[in-house]
């Protein structure tokens, strides 16, 4: 399934390792939708326009080996608080079980290696998550009348994420982009061009997690197994205050007040891990009274980092009006890209 998403790293590729840990915690909030935008002095025609979003950065794949864990500090638990990454990974698992919905303001920050140019791009906008009742999970691979189904189905877990600011380098303006997941198809919509396009993610009647670390383009774990997070990463739970560095320019190392009132649990990819691949570490911060994710912050292996920052969190509120809606305005043109199946991981 990764393979799948690797596909959209220029677009939506790690909007946080946040949604999928509590849905596996909502993954990783990362969303790396690092889109390499054009800057303001260039070229306004429509192929120039598409092209800042939808161009992938150069890919380098350097394993990281758990030897390379760095130095923490452990977390000092108070009387009734979680002790050590077990029980905070058990208390997530179920964490995200009564949520049905989740709204909250988002600040994406993606800092380029040198090799793609070393840019600093910072995205605002808005998280939409929902979870409803799906049909019974199918391996890939596997056809639906040759699988037997769970007792109970998986749920459909759906985000939309809406961006309306853009700075590049210092350099703001607004640039207004939507990404929707159905559980089957990502739709990217492009108002200053009037345009659409449907990418079908995954086969028709298999049930996929967008929030998975390792699995979605969007990594913020809401109920993701504890079993599955340690067979592919080590985890720590740490100091929420250890290995903090504010990347944003003219904020060196500023600690925001919430860092107190959060979990940090810290994720190092296991040895021959697709995850080794992507990743050398993670870390996840969870607001200690309702296990929400708060923020994310990848290190990636290509040295590229990404941040996402979940800010004004509503669990279970009403969605916005016209929430999830994939419908093509009248004027809009269409693109549509049918299921490709992959060989191999």
């Amino acid at each position: 399934m990764q393979r799948i998403w690797r596909r959209f790293n220029g677009l939506v590729t790690t909007v946080w390792c946040a949604c999928a840990m509590f849905a596996a915690p909502l993954a990783v909030a990362v969303m790396t939708t690092g889109a390499a935008a054009r800057h303001d002095d260039e070229p306004t025609n429509e192929a120039t326009a598409v092209e800042r979003v939808t161009t992938p950065p150069l890919t380098v794949t350097t394993t990281v080996v758990p030897d390379a864990l760095p130095k923490f500090s452990p977390y000092k638990a108070k009387q009734g608080e979680h002790t050590n990454a077990d029980e905070l990974l058990a208390a997530l698992e179920t964490a995200g079980d009564s949520l049905q919905t989740l709204t909250a303001d988002l600040k994406y920050f993606r800092r380029l290696n040198e090799l793609e140019g070393g840019e600093t791009q910072i995205r605002t906008g808005m998280l939409l998550f929902r979870s409803r009742p799906g049909r019974p999970a199918v391996p890939e691979g596997t056809s639906e009348s040759e699988s037997q189904p769970p007792s109970s189905p998986a749920p459909r877990r759906e985000f939309q994420i809406d961006f309306t600011r853009l700075e590049i380098d210092g350099r703001a303006r607004d640039d207004v982009q939507t990404f929707i997941f159905d559980g089957e198809w990502l739709i990217e919509r492009y108002p200053e061009q009037k345009e659409i396009h449907r990418r079908q993610v995954v086969a028709a009647g298999q049930v996929v997690d967008p929030l998975s670390i390792g699995e979605g383009p969007f990594p913020i774990p809401i109920g993701q197994k504890r079993e599955r997070i340690l067979s592919r990463f080590d985890a720590y739970l740490v100091d929420p205050a250890d290995g903090w560095a504010s990347t944003e320019p003219g904020k060196p190392g500023a600690k925001p007040n919430w860092l107190d009132q959060t979990y940090q649990l810290l994720l190092v990819p296991r040895r021959g891990t697709d995850e080794a691949r992507q990743y050398r570490l993670v870390r996840l911060w969870y607001i200690k009274g309702d296990l929400l994710p708060r923020m994310v912050r990848a290190e990636e292996a290509n040295d590229s980092i990404t941040e996402v920052l979940l800010m004004n969190l509503k669990p279970n509120a009403p969605l916005p009006a016209g929430a999830f809606d994939t419908r093509l305005p009248p004027g809009w043109n269409e693109r549509v890209d049918n299921f490709r199946p992959q060989s191999g991981r």
